[in-house]
């Protein structure tokens, strides 16, 4: 914060509020887990991440229930493949709980006040101008908030009768932009007291 007297006796203010913060904790889960017993709407069996040629998994096509093919195994082998190179995941293991976290938020506010005359003895006034979240206003792409669930889906499993995991419908997972904390806010006002 800055303050000094352009006017005499009337102060004018500038203050510079900035706040960094780390992402919420995160896991990898499975979409729909009918492969162990789970109502498909919990969605809180903990990822695999199979081996390359692991025995034990499978990839399948994801077929919705009017026979239209959604995802070939191969397009969701591969997403899946991608997905793990990206995040670096361990093959062979259940990924741990909550050991991603989504990205750190910035986040810049100005405040410029001025202090004007009252219209009485004992009376103050101030005008203030304020901007939340300067950084998005200078970038569409600064000041984002985003943050996933704390579970992110990330693939569909089911145990065929081989007793192998068929793993389908693939999706990337990804952090939603939180609309209201992101966008910038221009308010200006006026306080008086007495």
């Amino acid at each position: 914060g800055y303050a000094h007297e352009f006017f005499d006796g009337y102060e004018t203010s500038f203050n510079l509020f900035m706040t960094a913060n780390e992402g919420q904790p995160y896991s990898f889960v499975y979409g729909d887990n009918g492969a162990f017993g789970w109502d498909s709407a919990d969605f809180r069996q903990l990822l695999y991440v199979p081996t390359i040629d692991d025995a034990n998994v499978t990839f399948v096509d994801n077929v919705d229930s009017d026979g239209v093919l959604l995802q070939t195994a191969e397009e969701a082998r591969t997403g899946f493949n991608e997905f793990v190179e990206a995040y670096g995941l361990t093959r062979g293991e259940v990924v741990g709980r909550n050991t991603e976290t989504s990205k750190w938020w910035f986040k810049a506010d100005i405040r410029i006040s001025q202090e004007l005359p009252g219209f009485m003895d004992g009376h103050k006034a101030s005008a203030f101008f304020v901007i939340n979240n300067v950084n998005n206003l200078l970038n569409d792409d600064w000041g984002d908030f985003r943050q996933g669930s704390t579970r992110l889906n990330v693939v569909d499993v089911n145990l065929n009768d081989a007793g192998v995991y068929e793993y389908s419908n693939f999706g990337m997972p990804a952090e939603n932009v939180q609309r209201d904390a992101s966008l910038w806010e221009m308010r200006i006002g006026v306080n008086y007291r007495f």
